[in-house]
Formats: structure tokens, C-alpha cells, sequence
């Protein structure tokens, strides 16, 4: 391979492992792979993660590959509902809540109660269900008191990562929610999850960091030794 080739590395963080691949970005010659386990936790239809233990996979899959530190790029991709609280310190608060966690069914019924399915599609493109990421934060509202007051930002799984690895996380950011699909307009997650009426919008502010879906290499840090901080 040539000195000047330009290695890109591609992450997979699914719900049960995270994989890595380091390609020649010229010739997409295979340059090496990694992979590492993720532990699913709970019962009776909950089902739980440690956003830490993420971002120990996936140091643990890009360490493995071998060529974190001659990366010219790095994107991330993972799974898209799921609920990853963070506090002010940008530290979980508590296991991410995954996409295939059935305990918030009856928030999604509610849901879709109070506003019928013409509002929702109308107003956001898709009507709730226990796989969303909104239905996940009106169940923590319900049921979590304590864990909702010490949310300072909400991400979706591979946001949380992307954060964190492009070393650019910030709890100050846009709203966590929905674009409106009529409107164009955000729609913060309290609209529809506060306990006061549809007209009284609690919002977020400042709730969901931006994150970078590709990180070069100067900025990202890309080290093996920087990916593990």
C-alpha cells in the first residue's frame, strides 16, 4: 500500500456488538477489522445498556484494526431509537433505555390517544410507537422523577458516540425532537410529553449536543491512545 493512501475507518455500533473497518480509501482495499461485545440487560420487556460500555467497544473494535493513528476519517453509524440521558457533565445518568425496550408501550398509547395518528404524521411524519425515542422520555417522566431532573441532554445511540468521539460534545445544542414534516419547524419532546396541555409547550431547550457524523483525523484525535479517554 502506498504511504499517501488515505485510511478510513467505519464503525457499527448495533445493539448487540460494535464492528470496525479500516479501508484504503483509494483502492477499498480491506486493511483490517474489529469487533467487540455489548451486554443487553433486563427483564419482562425491558431492554438496557451501558452508553460506557459503547465507547469501551468500540476503542476495543478501532484497537483492534490497527490503524487508528494513519486514519484520514472516521464515521460512525448505530442505532437510531433508543434514549441516552446525559447530566450537565456529559456523563450517562443512568443504562440507556434501546430501541427494542416494550416498556413504554402504554406512553405510546397515550400518545397517539391524546393526539390521534392523522396529528402525528401530519405534524412529524410518524406516529409513536414503544420504539421511539419519545415515548422512551414520557415513560422516564412517569417513572423516573429523579433521573428526569438530572437529564441536562437526550441522544440517540450513535449520537452519543459521534459526540464523544469527535471531542466536540456540548449539552447546549438544539432541542431534542422532531422536525415538523409540514412545517419544517423543530418540535421539542416536552410538547407532547409534558403533563401540561398540548398548547403549552415545556421545551427542552437545551437538551441533545451537536455531534459530528465524521470526525477527521486532527480533530477527532485518532490516536489509539486518545480514543480511550
Amino acid at each position: 500500500m502506498a504511504a499517501t493512501a488515505h485510511v478510513v475507518i467505519g464503525v457499527d455500533s448495533s445493539t448487540q456488538a460494535t464492528k470496525a473497518i479500516a479501508v484504503d480509501g483509494d483502492s477499498g482495499t480491506i486493511l483490517g477489522e474489529g469487533r467487540a461485545p455489548h451486554t443487553v440487560t433486563g427483564v419482562n420487556g425491558a431492554r438496557e445498556s451501558d452508553p460506557e460500555q459503547w465507547w469501551r467497544a468500540l476503542c476495543s473494535a478501532v484497537e483492534a484494526i490497527g490503524q487508528a493513528s494513519r486514519a484520514a476519517a472516521v464515521s460512525i453509524a448505530g442505532r437510531q431509537y433508543g434514549l441516552v440521558t446525559l447530566d450537565a457533565a456529559v456523563r450517562p445518568v443512568r443504562s440507556a433505555i434501546l430501541w427494542n425496550d416494550v416498556g413504554s408501550a402504554s406512553q405510546a398509547r397515550r400518545l397517539t390517544g391524546r393526539w390521534s395518528s392523522a396529528h402525528w404524521s401530519g405534524r412529524v411524519g410518524s406516529v409513536p410507537t414503544a420504539v421511539f425515542t419519545i415515548t422512551k422520555w414520557a415513560w422516564l417522566r412517569g417513572n423516573e422523577p429523579e433521573s428526569t431532573a438530572a437529564t441536562a441532554a437526550v441522544r440517540l445511540p450513535h449520537d452519543y458516540l459521534t459526540g464523544r468521539w469527535s471531542i466536540r460534545t456540548s449539552v447546549v445544542g438544539r432541542p431534542a425532537g422532531y422536525c415538523g414534516a409540514s412545517t419544517g419547524k423543530w418540535i421539542g419532546l416536552s410538547r407532547y410529553c409534558a403533563r401540561s396541555g398540548p398548547g403549552e409547550l415545556a421545551s427542552l431547550g437545551t437538551m441533545a449536543a451537536r455531534s459530528s457524523l465524521i470526525s477527521s483525523a486532527s480533530s477527532a484525535g485518532l490516536s489509539q491512545r486518545a480514543c480511550c479517554r
